[in-house]
Formats: structure tokens, sequence, C-alpha cells
């Protein structure tokens, strides 16, 4: 890919370049051949056209794969190389820190709570992570995102460990809850286009005090902590999980102010029969994305 002022520019001095001498390729038989002609009293026109039209028509196919040698030559040299990556083992990843970046927000967090980091998930057959690079295996590269998310096991927050990697590696949530941080949505998000309108208010759940109880035409259990856009509203949908309906998962969304300036929307997902725990989960979850920030752009 090529991409960059420079990068356009090297690409379309090449292309100046290549031009020419591509011309003077399929010129110079025909001119070679009239200079002969003419040397030998023949007509140098008729031979130089004959020979010149007959070298191009046999060199012309081959000129598309020049040019292709010539940008992908152009992009070895200018495109920066892919970075070297290691294989990061179940028992080292503590020792391994991911710096990130959320909304000029540094984040830096241990890779045993990272067990889907940047699509580099865990793999289970060889208990690690693979393709992380270098600069990140040495804590060196911080990277920019838009979300990331952490993932631990209830009731303390415990990371993955040589202890408890198979609680990780269930197929349902059992234990674990998945925390993620991003950017805010508007206060109006749950509210827009009549859908809370159409929802059928329920009994409120002695579970969940404090919450308000609602049904969706999908038969889920939403809760809400208010009936209007605010700020900090905290919205709960609970619903059977398809795939393995023996498991519901209760999914929370709110809003989590960072060293009271720093606003993010705050996910997590977790097994319902802890639902009646959400708000010390809430607690611990906060607190965890607290001791993981530095709050220094």
């Amino acid at each position: 890919m090529i991409t960059g002022p420079f990068q356009i520019f090297f690409l379309l001095l090449l292309f100046l370049v290549a031009l020419p001498i591509t011309l003077l390729i399929v010129l110079a038989p025909g001119l070679i051949a009239g200079w002969l002609a003419k040397r030998l009293g023949k007509s140098p026109w008729v031979w130089g056209s004959l020979i010149g039209t007959t070298f191009a028509i046999v060199i012309s196919p081959k000129i598309p794969s020049i040019y292709f040698g010539v940008f992908s030559w152009e992009e070895k040299l200018v495109m920066p190389q892919r970075e070297e990556t290691v294989f990061v083992p179940l028992k080292n990843t503590h020792k391994v820190v991911i710096h990130l970046s959320v909304k000029g927000v540094n984040f830096d967090v241990p890779l045993n709570y990272m067990s889907n980091y940047m699509n580099r998930r865990y793999d289970p057959p060889t208990h690690g992570w693979q393709n992380i690079t270098k600069g990140e295996y040495a804590g060196e590269a911080r990277h920019k995102v838009d979300q990331f998310s952490v993932t631990a096991l209830l009731p303390d927050l415990e990371p993955m460990s040589e202890q408890n990697y198979r609680e990780f590696e269930k197929s349902y949530f059992g234990l674990k809850v998945q925390a993620s941080l991003s950017h805010p949505v508007a206060d109006d998000f749950y509210f827009g286009g009549g859908y809370f309108d159409n929802l059928s208010r329920q009994s409120d759940d002695p579970d969940v005090p404090g919450m308000m109880r609602f049904h969706d035409n999908a038969g889920g259990d939403l809760f809400y902590s208010h009936d209007h856009p605010v700020p900090d509203l905290t919205h709960i949908t609970c619903r059977e999980d398809k795939s393995i309906p023996s498991h519901p998962t209760c999914t929370v969304d709110t809003a989590f102010v960072y060293k009271g300036f720093y606003r993010f929307r705050l996910g997590y997902r977790f097994d319902r029969t802890y639902l009646p725990k959400w708000r010390e989960i809430d607690h611990k979850i906060k607190t965890l994305f607290e001791r993981l920030g530095d709050a220094t752009p």
C-alpha cells in the first residue's frame, strides 16, 4: 500500500524515470534496424517499422511485470517492515504490560488480563499469546485505541494464571467477567427511535433493587436506572445465549468517569447468576480501571 506524501512523490519519480527507459527499450530495435538498413542501401522506414513493430509486439506483454517489479521494490524501500513478534507463554504474561491510550488517557494493562488483545487471542492449545511484538514485550510501544477489554474471574477479578486458566478456556462465562472501556455514547442512546417507548414495563426484580425492569420484543429482561436520558444512565440487558441456552448472561452499560474528568463508556458481561451482585461487580471493575489508568496524555 502506498501512503503518505513521501511515498507518492517517490513513486511518481520512479514512474517518470521508468517511462522513458521503457520507451527506449521498445523503440531502440526499430531505430537500430532503420540505421543499419540505411547503411545497406535499404529503406530505413520499412525495415525500422517492421523490426520495431515486431519487437514491440513481443516485449509489450512483459511491460506490466516490469512496472510491477519496480513498484514492489518501491514499497519494500519506503514502507516500514513488519515488526518481529514473539510468543508469550502463560507463565510469563504477568511480566508483559500492554501500554494503551484511549481519549488521551494512558492505561497500562498486564497481558494476562487481555485474553483477546487487538485480535491476538489467548491460544488454548499453546497456552500463550502469539504475535506479540518485541516492542510490546519490552514495554516500549503504546497504542492509541478506541476501546480495549479485560477479562478476569469473579469474585476478586483475578487475571489468568497457571492455576486458573482452565476457567478462562470454558465456552461459557462461568466465573468470567469481560469488561471494556470505550468512547462515551450520547445520553439518549438507549431511548432514541422510540425504542424505550415500545418496552413493556414489568414488576421490579428483587435481585436488582433500584432499577426499573422492562421486557422487549426479543423476550429479554432490561433494567434502567432512569426513565429518561441522563449522563450517568445504567442499562442492563439479560438474555439467553442461543449457543449456550443453559448459561444466560447479563450485560451492563454504564458511565465511568476517570479521575473526575475523563468520561468513558464502561460495559461488562457476566453469567446471570451474578446479577444480584452487579453493584459490587461494578465497583470492583471501576476500581480495576482506576488502577490500570495513568491519566498522563
